[in-house]
């Protein structure tokens, strides 16, 4: 990757982190995760349903991942 691009990824890391630091921050992502990733469908679920719970789940993923990394380099 180059080297700009990857300044560009960590400076926004880092913004995710300070948006989330703190309790209310902590509060919002661990919100994001129970109601998406925590999320337990039926097996017979239609699978427009478990489609549209797994593109929740993507950028909730994502945003903890940038907050991990902007936290921890």
């Amino acid at each position: 990757m180059a080297e700009g691009v990857d300044d560009d990824a960590q400076a926004t890391a880092r913004l995710f982190a300070r948006v989330f630091a703190g309790g209310d921050g902590e509060a919002v992502l661990d919100w994001m995760r129970r109601v998406t990733i925590e999320r337990e469908l039926a097996p017979d679920a239609p699978g427009d349903e478990l489609r549209d719970l797994e593109g929740q789940r993507r950028p909730v993923r994502w945003g903890c991942n940038m907050v991990k990394r902007g936290t921890h380099g």
